[in-house]
């Protein structure tokens, strides 16, 4: 790193910086973009959530379409080739119709639950909240956990459940379709697939299967991600990340 500065203030008034990551807290997020439109990033990479509020994260959007500054949000799971394989597969009905999902999250639902949030909204679209209640303090006060009953405009229903952080670490998906039951395990390092088949003892019946490994590829998501960000930097700017978090944003708000 050729140039450090103790503060953002200590920063040339001239500086330019083709792309800026901003990792601070979650209540410094808007600030933080805002003061930094200053450098004249082409992007910026912003740590999620987008904001604390939906009105916030309006603010932080609007300000860099004004200056023509792509904001990318890191939901790091977008760049796991597999999570995509397999939502571009359930959309596609190759297990069968969809029929539930179940999410398990630990934390606080704002901050680390906000990533399943938008795995969610990946998978079905927008929802609405059937039933939810504060269930611990997760990250703090500020950001309990949170369990959930959600559905969406084709009645698919989504449970989403927080475990206590000091019991254990948690991050898991649990996608039910007519054919077919396909698990995300260890934050999506790990994948399991149980097919549906014909009950060897009851007839009439089916069953799952045994399970099936699937290999994970969360690993490499952050040398994607910032390749990706870097190759924004030459393009014209791009708010779908942005639009995308948003939406993440007034779910949280709606829950």
């Amino acid at each position: 790193i050729e140039q450090q500065f103790g503060s953002f203030a200590d920063i040339p008034a001239d500086a330019h910086f083709p792309v800026v990551s901003i990792c601070s807290p979650t209540f410094a997020h808007a600030e933080s973009c805002i003061q930094c439109l200053r450098v004249k990033p082409r992007v910026i990479f912003l740590e999620k959530p987008l904001a604390l509020s939906v009105s916030d994260a309006e603010n932080v959007i609007a300000a860099c379409r004004q200056q023509q500054v792509s904001l990318v949000i890191n939901y790091s799971r977008r760049w796991d080739a597999a999570l995509n394989g397999i939502i571009s597969a359930v959309q596609c009905r190759e297990y069968g119709p969809l029929r539930k999902v179940v999410a398990h999250y630990t934390r606080g639902l704002l901050n680390n639950g906000s990533h399943m949030l938008d795995i969610l909204l990946r998978l079905l679209g927008d929802m609405q909240v059937c039933y939810a209640r504060v269930c611990g303090a997760g990250a703090g006060d500020d950001d309990p956990d949170i369990d959930a009953v959600l559905v969406n405009k084709a009645g698919i229903y989504v449970h989403l459940i927080s475990t206590p952080a000091a019991d254990f670490a948690r991050f898991e998906l649990q996608i039910q379709a007519a054919d077919a039951e396909i698990r995300m395990l260890d934050g999506g390092f790990r994948w399991e697939i149980r097919r549906v088949e014909d009950h060897p003892q009851f007839a009439g019946y089916r069953k799952l299967g045994h399970a099936e490994p699937m290999a994970g590829q969360y690993w490499p998501v952050m040398e994607l991600a910032v390749a990706e960000v870097i190759e924004m930097s030459g393009k014209d700017a791009d708010y779908s990340s942005a639009m995308d978090a948003l939406a993440g944003q007034r779910l949280y708000e709606n829950i």
